[in-house]
């Protein structure tokens, strides 16, 4: 699946989301179950203001095509310099963020930061086990929570998780989701 076709997709979700919960509040409305409605109102705004998101992301896309087709360029998944291909490595930050993002778009996009490490150690403990001798008496290697904090500093620079939500709570951006249809 390409860019575009996964920038499609997510805006057709969004707006199937959208017209759902129109016409759950219609329904709640004309049955008189006004708080109801009213939910479904309030989460109906919610979806419109990621529906216009989806549309400067989609907007922002189409623009750096052009520039890149302008200029000759060809748009490609980034290369990261000195990843020393590790990139299957679990001690390398780089490579925990695709099963991050993978955790919080499972537990619904916003989730407990101890949550998701949780989930996350359960998923590789196996694999973090093998990748280092030198572990803690958990099994995780040594230094774990420092690759923790260097995944979430790369993720929110990039833009895949949300800069400033509750402390403790961790949020998958636009972005986030994007770039997980564009990896699946």
């Amino acid at each position: 699946m390409n860019v575009n076709e996964a920038l499609q997709a997510l805006d057709d979700a969004v707006r199937s989301s959208l017209e759902t919960a129109k016409t759950q509040g219609a329904k709640a409305f004309e049955a008189g179950q006004f708080e109801l409605a009213k939910h479904a109102a309030d989460e109906g705004k919610t979806i419109e203001a990621f529906v216009e998101e989806v549309a400067r992301i989609k907007r922002r896309w189409e623009n750096l095509q052009n520039v890149s087709q302008e200029s000759n360029l060809s748009i490609e998944k980034p290369v990261h310099q000195g990843s020393n291909n590790r990139s299957n490595d679990p001690t390398n930050p780089e490579a925990l963020i695709q099963p991050i993002l993978r955790i919080l778009e499972d537990m619904g996009g916003t989730a407990q930061r101890d949550d998701v490490i949780e989930r996350l150690e359960q998923a590789l403990l196996e694999e973090l086990r093998s990748s280092n001798e030198e572990s803690t008496g958990s099994g995780l290697p040594k230094g774990w929570e420092e690759i923790l904090i260097s995944s979430q500093k790369i993720m929110v620079k990039r833009g895949l998780l949300n800069a400033r939500p509750q402390r403790g709570i961790w949020q998958i951006t636009p972005q986030g989701r994007l770039l997980l249809f564009e990896r699946q």
